[in-house]
């Protein structure tokens, strides 16, 4: 009796045995990734899908995954998150294989299956990075349909939700300058300092000028403008069309934003047109730079001053960064030779004098000349 109960011990590990093995979780192994996000980028509003890639890697060759569904587990999302999306197939996605190597809808060891999950974003969702955790569940095992149940250790995967308005900044090229009858090229920059893109971005200028005739081009005729990137472009000004004078014009772009919504920006620039035999501003300046040097060598002082301090003012107009250096290092020579060359009593007195003189020079230079441009052309045009 007992040789015959030890058999049958031994015949019923002999059946289970196997079974047993070919449960072991060491040889079932699945491999999930995420391998594309639709859209590439997402905002606000909206219809995301990831697909998701499901491999059985597992070593035993009985070890089928039957029923596989994934899904969103909604227990893990950030609840800020969940309160502004909507999750298509909240209960699960059917994880099917669709090849030609086998009969049926498991996913034998080898297989590779891909899965759709698909959710929409309110158009409220909050902006950010976010973790989207994705569970995959099902039987495994030789047994039809499964001999166990399994569920994989959630994944995450992040996404970016770009919420905000696009933002223009305007900035302009110096000293705009040209003779009458050139075309003036003013450059302009624009920057996108907002957190979405510019869209259908038109620039227009403006002015109180009826007979100004001008046109703008951007750079490689670009219309849209990311987050943080530059735009360059150029206004092209006829100045036969406004003739000699100084001039205040404005820089209208209108853009918008990926629902519509349309935007305004503006900025003031101000160029000038001389006649054509007038000097340019460079040319003045080199004229009182030489007379400066020849008050400099007969150690007249005070016109030396006079003569340097214009001339740096109509460089500095003129963008001559080196002369206009030149015309500094020039009267920082004369201010130390006058403090070691004169007694203590007058050295303080003419240094203040000198000081005063020159300050006084440098705060209104700008707007004398420009008075005087102003009035010159007033002149010609009332003559």
């Amino acid at each position: 009796m007992k040789k015959a109960i030890t058999i049958l011990l031994l015949s019923s590990l002999m059946i289970i045995s196997p079974i047993a093995l070919a449960a072991s979780a060491d040889e079932f192994a699945l491999d999930i990734s995420v391998t594309s996000m639709t859209p590439a980028k997402i905002y606000t509003g909206d219809t995301v899908t990831l697909t998701v890639e499901i491999s059985n890697v597992s070593t035993d060759s009985s070890e089928k995954l039957w029923g596989a569904l994934i899904f969103i587990d909604q227990t893990l999302i950030n609840q800020n998150l969940l309160d502004y999306m909507t999750i298509y197939d909240p209960e699960g996605v059917s994880v099917e294989y669709d090849g030609n190597e086998h009969q049926g809808t498991e996913i034998w060891p080898g297989d590779v299956v891909y899965a759709d999950i698909t959710f929409k974003l309110d158009e409220n969702a909050p902006g950010g990075v976010y973790q989207i955790p994705i569970v995959l569940t099902g039987k495994r095992g030789p047994c039809t349909q499964g001999c166990h149940p399994w569920m994989e250790e959630p994944i995450y995967y992040s996404i970016n939700i770009i919420h905000g308005i696009p933002a223009l900044s305007i900035s302009f090229s110096e000293n705009n300058i040209a003779t009458l009858g050139d075309t003036l090229m003013i450059g302009f920059t624009l920057k996108n300092l907002g957190s979405d893109d510019a869209m259908n971005i038109t620039p227009s200028i403006v002015s109180d000028y009826p007979s100004l005739v001008g046109q703008i081009n951007l750079s490689g005729d670009q219309t849209t403008l990311q987050p943080n990137q530059t735009l360059d472009g150029t206004m092209a000004i006829y100045t036969s069309s406004v003739g000699v004078g100084e001039y205040n014009i404005q820089l209208y772009v209108d853009f918008a934003d990926r629902k519509s919504k349309t935007y305004l920006q503006k900025k003031s620039v101000s160029f000038s047109v001389l006649e054509s035999s007038e000097l340019t501003y460079e040319e003045r300046g080199d004229a009182l730079y030489d007379s400066a040097l020849g008050h400099y060598s007969e150690s007249d002082y005070k016109n030396a001053i006079i003569d340097f301090s214009v001339a740096k003012g109509f460089f500095d107009m003129a963008g001559a960064e080196e002369k206009s250096s030149s015309c500094a290092t020039y009267l920082d020579t004369i201010y130390l030779e006058l403090e070691t060359s004169l007694t203590p009593e007058p050295v303080v007195e003419e240094i203040e004098h000198f000081y005063l003189l020159i300050v006084g020079l440098v705060a209104g230079f700008v707007a004398t000349i420009s008075g005087f441009l102003l009035g010159m052309s007033k002149a010609r045009k009332n003559g």
